[in-house]
C-alpha cells in the first residue's frame, strides 16, 4: 500500500474560494512558468503536509495569504485530504492537522478544525504509506529505530538546488543525521530487507534475551544446588547444634555425614516453629562440648604417652643394636691380636726375659697353649652373639609401626579438638541464638526449594539447548550476508536501467556504465580509467541528468517492487541548466537549437519513464515551455501571463 498525490489545495483567510492545483496519478505532470511564480514552493508545501517539523515555504506572499495547507492524496480506492494550518509568525510551523477522508466536495477554510497534531499525521502518514515497523533491536538488518514517512519523504524530492548538485543526490541529504538515516534505511525501502526479514530479526532478538533470561535461571538454580550432598549433611548436623534438630542416632558417630535421602527427609520436616520456639539449652550445650573436649584432652594425653613408650622402646631396641655392632667390632680385633699370638708362640720354650733387650720380665709370658685357650673362648663368645632372633626383628618393626598409627591418631585428635574450639567460639559469642535458628530455617527453605527446582532445572537447560538451535538456524536466515547479496543485486539492476536512460541523452561520461552508491548515496561512472564519483563529473548538464535518471530508477524500483514509499517524484527545474523560459519557439535563436533538443531529451525520459503500468507519478515544475505532444498532455496548470500559484484575486 501507498499512496500517490490527486491535489494540493490552499485556503485563503477570509470565505474565498481556495486554490486547487490538480495532478494525474501514474502520469508526468509539469507544472510551467516565469520565476516568482510559486513553483518551487510546491515541493515544500507537500513537504508541510507529509508532517515535517518546518514549514520551509518562503516568507512572503504564499505564507501571507494561506491559513491551511492541503494536499489530498489517493490511497488505493479512497482519498484522504490532509490539511494544516500555517505557522504563526515567528514561529517555524504549526501543530494543528485536520484529516478528512473521502470528501466529495472541498470544506470551506473555517470549517478546519484540528483533530490531531504532526506526530499522529506522521503516524497516520507512515501507516497510509504501508511501512510497517522496521526497527531492528540488533541492528543487524535495518536501524534500531523504526521508519517512518519522514525518512520516505526524503526520496520524493528535488529541489532546484538539490537537482543540479554535484555532492549531494538526496533531499536534504546535508542535514544532519540525514545522510545516515537516508543510508540505513535505504536497502529496506528498496527491497532488500523486507518485513518478514524484520519479523525474523525482531524474532531473533527476542530469542536471544530469551536465552540470556534461561541462561541466568540455570546459573541460579545451580548456585543453589546442592554439591554432591554435602548442603543437605552440613544444614542436618548444624540443626543439630541449634537445638533446631533432634540429635541423630546415638550409634551414629558424631561428624559423620548423613546420606542426603535421610537429611533431605529430617529437614523436609522443619517448620517454623521448630526454628523459632525451640529453646536452646545453651548449658547443656555447652557441656556436651565441654565433655568431648575433656574425652578428647584425654585420648590425646593417652596417645602421646604410649607414644612416648613406644619410641623409648624403639630406641632402646636401636641402642641394643648399636651395642652388638661395638662389642662385634672390639671382638674381632682381639681374635686378629690372638691369632697372631698363637702363630708366634707354637714351637717356643716359654720366656723370661725380654727378646729385643735382655732384661728381665716381671711375668711370664703366655704360652702357646694359654694363647689358643683364650682365642677359642672369645670365638665362641662372638658366635653366640652375632646371632640375630627373628623375634628381635619382628618387635622393632611392631614398635615402628604403632608409632606411626600413634602419630595418625593424634593428629585426628588435634583437628577434633580444634573443631571443638571454633564451635565453642561460635556458641560464646553475642549473636542472638534465635536469629541463628531462624537464619538457618531460610536456608534450609531455600536449599528445599533447589531440591525442588531440580527438574525444573533439567527442563531449563533442555530449553537453553533448543533457544540456542534456533538463534543459529535465524542467523542463517536473516544474516547481513544475504542482505547485503539482495542489495547488490537490486543496486545493479538500478545501474542497467541508469547507464540504459543515460545513454541517448548524449552527456559527458553517459556512453561508459553508470551506478548507483547505496554506500555514499551518489552516482559513479565507471571510465576508462577507473570510478568517476558525481563530483568529479565536470558539467552541470550532467548532473542534473544523472538526479533525474537515478530517482526515476529508484521509483520505478519502488513501484515495481510494491515498497511502502510514496509512489511520486518531485523535481523542480531540470531544465534549468540550459534557459529559463522559451516564450517563443518560432523567435528561438539559432545558438539555442542544441540546448533546446538537449532539454528535451531529458525532460522526455520523466515522461517514458511513467509510461505503461509504472506505477508512479512524476511532478515537475519548470521554466522551459517544450512544443511537444508528450509535453502538452503532461502540462497541467500554466503560469505564465500573470498565472500564479496564488490567484491575483487573493491579492
Amino acid at each position: 500500500m501507498s499512496f500517490q498525490l490527486s491535489r494540493i489545495i490552499l485556503f485563503p483567510h477570509g470565505d474565498r474560494e481556495p486554490r486547487v492545483v490538480p495532478f494525474k496519478t501514474n502520469a508526468l505532470n509539469i507544472i510551467t512558468g516565469d520565476s516568482g511564480t510559486g513553483k518551487s514552493a510546491i515541493i515544500d508545501i507537500v513537504d508541510y503536509c507529509l508532517a515535517s517539523g518546518e514549514c520551509r515555504v518562503a516568507d512572503g506572499v504564499i505564507r501571507d495569504n494561506v491559513s491551511w495547507y492541503a494536499v489530498e492524496l489517493v490511497v488505493g480506492e479512497s482519498r484522504v485530504l490532509v490539511a494544516r494550518r500555517g505557522p504563526e509568525a515567528g514561529r517555524p510551523a504549526s501543530n494543528d492537522v485536520c484529516v478528512l477522508y473521502d470528501q466529495t466536495d472541498l470544506p470551506a477554510a473555517g470549517s478546519l478544525e484540528p483533530v490531531t497534531n504532526v506526530p499522529g499525521l506522521e503516524a497516520l502518514l507512515t501507516e497510509l504509506a504501508g511501512i510497517p515497523r522496521t526497527a531492528d533491536p540488533d541492528g543487524r538488518l535495518a536501524p534500531s529505530y523504526s521508519a517512518t514517512i519522514r525518512h520516505a519523504s526524503r526520496l520524493l524530492f528535488q529541489s532546484q538546488n538539490e537537482i543540479s548538485s554535484n555532492t549531494l543526490l538526496f533531499h536534504r541529504q546535508s542535514d544532519d543525521f540525514v545522510k545516515a538515516s537516508i543510508r540505513d534505511t535505504l536497502p529496506f525501502f528498496l527491497g532488500a530487507v523486507d518485513a518478514d526479514d524484520l519479523a525474523l530479526a525482531r524474532r531473533l532478538a527476542d530469542r536471544r534475551r530469551e536465552l540470556r533470561r534461561v541462561q541466568q535461571q540455570v546459573r541460579e538454580l545451580e548456585d543453589l544446588a546442592d554439591v554432591e550432598g554435602s548442603r543437605a549433611s552440613r544444614l542436618l548436623l548444624e540443626g543439630i547444634d541449634l537445638g533446631a534438630i533432634e540429635p541423630v542416632d546415638a550409634q551414629t558417630p558424631d561428624g559423620e555425614s548423613v546420606p542426603r535421602h535421610e537429611a533431605i527427609a529430617r529437614l523436609q520436616v522443619v517448620t517454623i516453629d521448630d526454628a523459632d520456639d525451640r529453646e536452646i539449652d545453651a548449658g547443656a550445650t555447652t557441656d556436651r562440648l565441654n565433655t568431648r573436649r575433656r574425652a578428647l584432652l584425654d585420648q590425646a594425653r593417652t596417645l602421646r604417652e604410649a607414644y612416648q613408650a613406644t619410641q623409648e622402646q624403639l630406641a632402646e631396641t636401636r641402642d641394643f643394636y648399636d651395642a652388638r655392632s661395638s662389642f662385634d667390632s672390639a671382638a674381632a680385633d682381639q681374635i686378629e691380636r690372638l691369632r697372631l699370638g698363637a702363630e708366634v708362640t707354637e714351637g717356643a720354650p716359654a720366656l723370661h726375659e725380654c727378646p729385643l733387650c735382655s732384661s728381665e720380665l716381671d711375668q711370664t709370658l703366655p704360652a702357646h697353649a694359654d694363647v689358643l685357650a683364650s682365642l677359642r673362648s672369645l670365638e665362641q663368645t662372638v658366635t653366640a652373639f652375632s646371632q640375630d632372633p627373628p623375634q628381635l626383628r619382628a618387635l622393632a618393626e611392631d614398635l615402628a609401626a604403632r608409632a606411626s598409627d600413634l602419630r595418625r591418631q593424634m593428629v585426628e585428635v588435634t583437628g577434633q579438638l580444634e573443631a571443638l574450639d571454633l564451635e565453642q567460639r561460635r556458641l560464646q559469642g553475642n549473636v542472638d541464638q534465635r536469629d541463628q535458628r531462624l537464619l538457618w530455617f531460610g536456608r534450609v527453605s531455600l536449599f528445599l526449594e533447589s531440591v525442588a527446582e531440580e527438574t525444573r532445572l533439567t527442563d531449563l537447560r533442555l530449553r537453553v539447548s533448543r533457544l540456542q538451535t534456533e538463534i543459529q538456524e535465524l542467523e542463517e536466515r536473516v544474516g547481513p550476508g544475504a542482505v547485503r547479496d539482495r542489495m547488490a543485486s537490486i543496486v545493479s539492476r538500478l545501474s542497467q536501467t541508469m547507464t540504459a536512460s543515460a545513454a541517448p541523452l548524449d552527456l559527458e561520461w553517459s556512453s561508459y556504465p553508470i551506478r548507483f552508491d547505496a554506500r555514499e548515496l551518489t552516482v559513479v561512472v565507471d571510465g576508462p580509467n577507473g570510478p568517476i564519483p558525481l563530483r568529479r563529473v565536470g558539467s552541470g548538464e550532467a548532473w542534473v541528468a544523472y538526479h533525474m535518471i537515478t530517482h526515476l530508477a529508484l521509483h520505478q524500483q519502488y513501484a515495481g517492487a510494491a515498497r511502502p514509499v510514496p509512489h511520486m517524484l518531485f523535481l523542480d527545474q531540470p531544465s534549468q541548466v540550459y534557459f529559463p523560459r522559451e516564450s517563443d519557439t518560432v523567435t528561438v535563436a539559432e545558438e539555442r537549437i542544441g540546448d533546446m533538443a538537449a532539454a528535451e531529451r531529458l525532460l522526455r525520459v520523466a515522461y517514458e519513464a511513467t509510461q505503461g503500468n509504472a506505477g508512479f507519478q512524476v511532478i515537475m515544475t519548470e521554466h522551459a515551455e517544450i512544443d511537444e505532444d508528450w509535453f502538452r498532455e503532461s502540462l497541467v496548470e500554466d503560469w505564465h501571463e500573470g498565472r500564479a500559484l496564488i490567484p491575483a484575486a487573493w491579492l
